[in-house]
């Protein structure tokens, strides 16, 4: 059995057709919604916040 894969996505993405096609290819999505205020992450522990290749270019 396949795990279920993670989409973390902005709310640039906050469209019906996005969340339809991350549920047809079982991807759980993690996406706050527009106008919706930010809510800081609790970070406990040793977790760092990671960043991906591309952030880490452009950044």
């Amino acid at each position: 059995m396949r795990r279920k894969q993670g989409l973390c996505v902005d709310k640039g993405y906050d469209y019906d057709e996005v969340r339809a096609l991350a549920r047809r290819y079982g991807f759980t999505l993690h996406q706050p919604r527009r106008g919706e205020p930010h809510e800081p992450l609790e970070r406990g522990g040793l977790k760092k916040a990671r960043r991906w290749v591309v952030e880490r270019t452009h950044s």
